[in-house]
């Protein structure tokens, strides 16, 4: 969640857009699981968090048959490295790939995109991380909770770099301030 309020200290009127979503859905109310689905916005900010900031570089799977892909043939048992990262910062998919751009993953534009465009858990399927749906769902009632109760503003003078690993995660540690609302 540290991309997500990142993010939104980059860019304050996301983070308005998603306080104001937030009061519409909740009023008073504290998040409850089953509103979830209905913070629309506030999902596609994570989705675009987690391919802005290529939070899951790569994928590996070891096929149990024989693949041909083209004039290769992978053996069975070979492991395959699925670039998840190349593919969600490819410009031919994304324009202007390095841009946070929330409105990417809007009900519209989420249709125009290939299937395999956006893959942050992996394959479909079976392939697919089992805890996916909990992951959203943590993300969503986690910066719900934050967003409703206080405004982040990122410390000036950080230059916040990537680290890519299994997870990419900053280099250094990302000071944020917070401010009641």
């Amino acid at each position: 969640m540290i991309w997500c309020l990142y993010y939104l200290t980059k860019h304050p009127e996301v983070q308005e857009k998603v306080f104001a979503e937030l009061e519409e859905v909740l009023g008073d109310e504290d998040i409850k699981p089953q509103v979830t689905s209905e913070l629309k916005y506030t999902r596609q900010v994570i989705d675009e968090t987690i391919r802005a900031s290529v939070l899951a570089p790569w994928g590996a799977r070891v096929h149990e048959y024989d693949i041909q892909v083209g004039e290769f043939l992978i053996p069975k048992e070979t492991p395959i490295l699925t670039p998840f990262g190349v593919v969600q910062q490819d410009p031919n998919l994304w324009p202007e790939p390095k841009r946070f751009d929330p409105d990417r993953f809007s009900p519209e534009n989420i249709k125009q995109l290939p299937s395999l465009a956006y893959q942050p858990f992996g394959f479909a399927g079976k392939r697919k991380c089992p805890g996916s749906r909990f992951a959203i769902v943590e993300g969503l009632v986690f910066l719900s909770v934050l967003i409703k109760r206080f405004k982040f503003h990122l410390v000036e003078g950080q230059e916040v770099k990537p680290v890519h690993r299994l997870v990419t995660t900053p280099a250094e540690e990302v000071w944020v301030t917070a401010t009641e609302r």
